[in-house]
């Protein structure tokens, strides 16, 4: 029988509870939350920080920087919708080997455009590799290492020489022979430099999934961790293709299931296993609020169900033009306004788009307080590599 979800409310403390925003379900780890969220957006540098924030309790910028830079227990790379995003591990074979072909499609483009044979590509490939022996290295000494083999290779002018090795260091990165080091002490800013991913990462293995066995792997964990979702929200969330989704959907068999909610009509997809868990969930019984991160993960992996966790007249103003989640502020799991940093007052910025209770004003004001202090302390958190 189809398992209908009772309320809207329901479904919002589920999804809300599952990402470690509701007060008593906090994560206790970085990998813990990484792997609920199926990775960390990651584009702008300060958002893992405010979402880990907003998730971890005691978090500091620290750990997360050991975790991905020092221990190297976590990787940041491009995947969904080609955007950057911290992984855990464990996930990192998933998330690339589903949104490979996606990333590769401009880059074999130039390839084209430039009259570059697949052969050449290899060279190129194995010259990266070489090059970035001894590393991290940022783009320049890449460029500066491969020069006498570009040259060697195409007998072109020096700025399409150039161009070639930019192109040969993206396509490293993005197949996973190259991984991505952050080795600024800033941890709002970026000195970006390459290394080795065999040598750096010697127990993963990229490339060790096929694009089908990736994407079914893709598809499970994004319904395990944010369903009820459409396959729509599947589609915008990873970049594939929605029929691409709904293959993976068929192939997944009995370990899906399909559901609704209540007073709507949409086709929504749950585990299994969380279908047996939403039944016996206990909502919240007190209300909360908290702040959420700039192009916060909890928002970014809907599309068709947004209106669950805001109405129109507020998705006009969460959502940028471009379609970026602005830093947020979110009550029992609706969306009621947004908030900005002011680099120069060092203050927070709300925009209250729906009206709250006197109490949850006073809540609020304690979550700016403490996110305050939070983004004024020196960035760099005394971050040392013996951290």
């Amino acid at each position: 029988m189809l398992y209908q979800v009772p309320s809207v409310n329901r479904l919002r403390a589920y999804w809300f509870t599952k990402h470690h925003v509701v007060p008593g379900s906090r994560g206790t780890s970085l990998e813990e939350v990484g792997n609920s969220l199926v990775g960390i957006h990651s584009a702008r540098l300060s958002t893992p920080y405010v979402a880990l924030r907003t998730r971890v309790d005691d978090f500091r910028p620290t750990t997360l920087r050991s975790l991905v830079y020092d221990r190297r227990q976590a990787m940041k790379l491009r995947c969904m919708r080609g955007t950057l995003h911290i992984v855990p591990n464990e996930l990192a074979p998933v998330v690339h080997g589903a949104t490979l072909q996606l990333r590769l499609r401009s880059i074999n483009y130039y390839w084209t455009k430039l009259g570059i044979s697949e052969k050449k590509r290899l060279y190129l490939a194995s010259t990266v590799r070489e090059a970035a022996t001894g590393g991290p290295r940022s783009s320049a000494q890449l460029l500066t290492r491969m020069a006498c083999s570009v040259r060697r290779l195409v007998k072109l002018p020096l700025e399409t020489r150039i161009l070639i090795g930019r192109l040969a260091i993206k396509e490293a990165w993005e197949r996973g022979s190259l991984c991505y080091l952050n080795s600024s002490i800033h941890w709002g800013k970026e000195i970006r430099n390459y290394g080795s991913t065999e040598i750096l990462y010697p127990k993963l293995d990229l490339n060790g999934l096929c694009m089908a066995e990736a994407v079914e792997a893709l598809v499970y964990a994004h319904i395990g961790q944010y369903g009820p979702v459409t396959s729509e929200d599947i589609s915008w969330w990873s970049g594939l293709g929605v029929s691409r989704v709904k293959g993976a959907i068929d192939r997944l068999g009995s370990k899906i299931e399909r559901v609704r909610v209540n007073g709507f009509n949409y086709e929504c997809y749950m585990t299994a296993y969380d279908v047996q868990k939403i039944r016996i969930f206990k909502e919240p019984s007190d209300d909360w609020i908290e702040l959420l991160a700039y192009e916060d993960p909890s928002l970014k992996g809907y599309f068709t169900l947004r209106h669950f966790y805001a109405d129109n007249r507020v998705l006009t103003a969460l959502f940028n033009r471009i379609g970026e989640a602005r830093a947020s502020i979110v009550s029992n799991g609706e969306i009621v306004g947004t908030w900005t940093w002011n680099h120069r007052s060092n203050k927070i910025e709300t925009v209250l788009l729906k009206e709250i209770k006197a109490h949850q004003k006073n809540e609020l004001k304690e979550r700016i307080a403490s996110m305050t202090i939070f983004l004024s302390m020196d960035k760099t958190d005394h971050y040392s590599k013996s951290s």
